[in-house]
């Protein structure tokens, strides 16, 4: 049993990344995905503490089953990643993060080719981003 999240900005390779985990034994757990089956939509705000809570509860019963679980999400923010430091912490394991450092340009050309989302939202994220520190859990980096 572990608990892995991702930890990057958008279309840095972290759903990549935590696919390779996939094909290792790893329940990845998408924050997109559910996003989709819920509402069948990308990002919708009034249904954003709905697929957390969801994630959260999947989280926790893929642990209580004994499994690897990865949390694929940007979790860009130290608030953000606090959610799954605290689960961790109640199963009694250490926080792997996965941190994907692609740079922000790489990113932004991506983006231009595949329109995931605007420009302008891209920036923010990567405004917003905070690396993960010792402090919250093993840092594993990739890419």
């Amino acid at each position: 049993m572990k608990l892995g999240i991702m930890c990057g900005i958008p279309l840095s390779g972290k759903s990549t990344y935590a696919k390779v985990l996939q094909s290792q034994g790893w329940v990845r757990v998408s924050i997109d995905d559910l996003r989709l089956a819920l509402h069948g939509q990308v990002y919708k705000a009034e249904a954003e503490p709905q697929v957390w809570a969801i994630a959260e509860l999947m989280v926790r019963s893929l642990l209580k089953s004994g499994h690897k679980v990865i949390v694929d999400t940007t979790n860009r923010t130290r608030e953000r990643r606090r959610r799954w430091r605290r689960v961790a912490k109640e199963f009694g394991l250490t926080l792997e993060i996965y941190q994907v450092n692609t740079d922000y340009e790489t990113c932004k050309a991506r983006n231009k080719v595949l329109k995931r989302l605007p420009q302008d939202i891209l920036k923010q994220i990567h405004k917003e981003y905070e690396k993960p520190t010792l402090n919250e859990g093993t840092i594993i980096n990739v890419i």
